[in-house]
């Protein structure tokens, strides 16, 4: 505080990350009229990102509140 006279507590901007994911998900579940016991594919996925790919593997299906708990 001496030196740079900025207080981080109160004046830094910060990113909201993962506050901001459970209102996303309430959204888009209550868009799609899913409840827990909806089941949710993990069938294998590529997500192009540009000059990349990432590929899912994930091996079985679960319930939503399974799926949203990890």
């Amino acid at each position: 505080w001496d030196y740079f006279k900025f207080d981080h507590v109160k004046q830094a901007r910060r990113q909201v990350g993962s506050t901001f994911k459970p209102f996303v998900y309430v959204t888009a579940i209550n868009q799609m009229n899913y409840t827990p016991c909806n089941t949710v594919s993990n069938a294998p996925f590529t997500i192009g990102t540009g000059n990349r790919e990432m590929q899912m593997v994930i091996r079985r299906s679960q319930d939503l509140r399974t799926a949203l708990a990890f």
